[in-house]
């Protein structure tokens, strides 16, 4: 794993951090935007609440890289590829407007939004609309982080609060003296299939990570990923609830590029979640090139949530 990559996965966590913050601010607290909701039940959805439907559904892929690090750690690297890295998803209770997280100071400022904030179905994601951000977030240990964010939102279907919805745009996070992250989401689709508890997942985007204290150390992510989503309680009593535990199917090709290395891999994975986020049972594939070259087919499987895991394949 590069140096690069090790620096990118710190950061990312770092700004996870930061995420909480911003998602759960206080409806009407944003400044300078119009259509702010407050919650659930008000008509038009405000940014915080239309952005926790992205957060929360990226949940379960965030935990499949999760527990691929869990496996290549116990196998002391058998996993050669690096992983995709994501900010971590933060469960935010009920919706928009839940305590924000505990030394974490914000400000959001120059909110705008615009299309249709409508919510008939009470789900927290507009009819069809497009937002932009700029917050500025600090806490004692992780210093000051400015988040900038510009997506467009639609609900599936607004007679049905579990529908999902489609999304695109990007997300910034700035750390200050250390660097920046640009998540751009080509496609965050998340749409349930008519008469049916499954969810149909498109996760296409990239990340370009650029680190002020040595610009020759940028890196990018970028990765094309479809698959499914079956919640394990699919009347779960908000939309963003729906995301715990379940089972995900997901294949797709993630490519990792900094100065030092190129590394492009077919990947698979099909994993069950339980109620703490973990990866119980299930198995992960990565089929592609490490960043010396070498050809990689490699598997694991495990039947609990700190394995042991059974391996397979290699590199040549």
């Amino acid at each position: 794993m590069s140096k690069v990559l090790k620096k990118l996965l710190a950061i990312s966590f770092l700004l996870a951090l930061a995420l909480v913050a911003c998602n759960q601010q206080s409806p009407g607290s944003n400044g300078g935007g119009g259509g702010n909701g407050g919650g659930s039940g008000s008509s038009n959805v405000g940014i915080e609440e239309a952005y926790a439907a992205i957060n929360a559904s990226q949940a379960p892929l965030y935990r499949a890289f999760v527990a691929t690090g869990k496996a290549s750690l116990a196998s002391n690297g058998y996993f050669p590829v690096p992983p995709v890295i994501l900010p971590a998803p933060v469960p935010l209770g009920n919706g928009a407007g839940a305590p924000v997280a505990q030394g974490f100071n914000w400000t959001c400022t120059g909110v705008q939004s615009s299309g249709n904030l409508s919510d008939p179905d009470r789900d927290g994601i507009p009819t069809n609309a497009h937002y932009t951000g700029h917050c500025t977030v600090s806490d004692p240990q992780s210093g000051t982080v400015n988040w900038t964010l510009d997506f467009y939102i639609a609900d599936a279907a607004n007679n049905d609060p579990r529908a999902g919805f489609r999304s695109h745009g990007s997300i910034v996070w700035e750390v200050a003296g250390q660097g920046k992250l640009t998540w751009t989401i080509t496609h965050h689709d998340v749409v349930k299939r008519t008469n049916s508890t499954v969810y149909d997942l498109t996760y296409e985007g990239s990340w370009r990570y650029e680190d002020y204290q040595n610009g020759s150390n940028d890196g990018s992510i970028s990765y094309d990923l479809s698959g499914t989503w079956t919640p394990d309680d699919p009347n779960a009593a908000n939309f963003i609830d729906l995301w715990g535990s379940g089972t995900l199917a997901l294949d797709g090709s993630v490519t990792f590029k900094d100065s030092s290395c190129t590394a492009t891999v077919d990947l698979s994975f099909n994993l069950h979640f339980d109620a703490n986020g973990c990866a119980d049972h299930g198995s992960v594939s990565y089929n592609g090139q490490d960043c010396d070259g070498h050809a990689c087919n490699v598997s694991a499987s495990w039947q609990s949530c700190n394995g042991p895991y059974t391996l397979s394949g290699g590199c040549r």
